[in-house]
């Protein structure tokens, strides 16, 4: 039986996907939301921190949408006026960061490309960090140079759970893209914009397909879905491997919209391949974007050497081969 690691209620992913929470799902505080989420705050000229960034910025609000707090780390160890004291579920006494403060995270900027997305060298990474918390309900502001945010990239954010023993292996990010930065005044806002788009209300767990996974085939699937009365009712496969094409569809069939939802929408399953090789599979990363398209990522298996039995020789062969014994040596 596998196993799969859930974050919302009995049916999540762990990363950000609240678009698959449920009405009744007890630790989000919105279930609109993902549990950790950034959204577009402002623009405005930026001192840089860093060598070679520009003076043209872009800030992002952190949300954490759960009933406990979460951790983040950062460049610096917040004091004063900008913390005040926050008991965990355990009965830890930690400093909680307030309200609306702007915070320096660590994080990181990816760059999409045909089979996910790397991690580009453009984020300041020390050798020492401070561990900070964010209240349950609580928001803070992060900013970096929008010239980072370029066509095709990410901002990847990780964090932790209260109630996760830190070192445990766990990790979460939630992610904001360059597309949900709002058009500049007076622009036309992108077709494929996530705020146009439906919100999903139920879904099975997306898997990377075993046949796939097996033949590391990666790459991307792309469909048109059909949705009628808030149910998928037909699916158009515009491209993809073959070994990915099925199981992106019979994942597809199971999406659920408000009954009100019809319409045409298309979608992107992205399959990776990533990260440090493990000895058996594991479970793979999944992400479901407010766009509507899923990222989904799965670590690479050690090789595994077989080492057959060593052959016994046939009964004649050891008929044959006793013929051939040693004389007696000479007393």
């Amino acid at each position: 039986m596998h196993r799969f690691v859930l974050l919302f209620g009995c049916f999540c992913i762990p990363t950000a996907i609240a678009q698959q929470a449920s009405a009744g799902n007890p630790m989000l505080l919105d279930t609109t939301h993902p549990s950790v989420y950034l959204q577009y705050d402002h623009e405005a000229e930026r001192t840089p921190e860093h060598a070679g960034e520009g003076k043209e910025g872009l800030w992002l609000r952190i949300h954490n949408n759960t009933r406990g707090a979460v951790c983040i780390r950062t460049q610096s160890l917040y004091v004063g006026s900008k913390i005040a004291p926050l008991t965990l579920l355990s009965g830890k006494h930690v400093l909680g960061i307030r309200d609306g403060i702007e915070i320096a995270p660590l994080f990181s900027v990816e760059q999409e490309h045909e089979t996910g997305f790397d991690r580009l060298p453009l984020t300041w990474n020390g050798d020492v960090s401070a561990v900070s918390w964010i209240p349950s309900g609580g928001t803070v502001l992060m900013s970096l140079p929008k010239d980072d945010l370029a066509k095709g990239r990410r901002v990847a954010l990780p964090f932790s759970y209260e109630w996760e023993s830190e070192g445990d292996g766990i990790a979460h990010e939630a992610f904001f893209y360059d597309r949900e930065v709002p058009p500049p005044h007076g622009g036309t806002a992108s077709a494929v914009s996530p705020v146009a788009l439906p919100i999903l209300q139920g879904a099975a767990l997306p898997v990377y397909p075993p046949i796939g996974r097996a033949a590391s085939v990666t790459g991307k699937v792309i469909v048109e879905i059909t949705v009628a009365g808030g149910k998928v009712t037909s699916t158009d496969v515009k491209s993809g491997a073959r070994m990915l094409v099925g199981g992106t569809v019979a994942n597809l069939q199971t999406w659920r919209f408000a009954s009100d939802v019809d319409g045409k929408f298309t979608v992107t399953y992205t399959y990776a391949i990533a990260g440090g090789e493990t000895d058996s599979p594991v479970n793979p990363t999944v992400e479901m974007l407010p766009s509507l398209d899923v990222n989904i990522t799965a670590r690479p298996v050690k090789p595994v050497v077989m080492y057959s039995a060593q052959g016994v020789p046939a009964t004649d062969t050891l008929a044959h081969e006793s013929g051939h014994v040693d004389p007696p040596k000479p007393q």
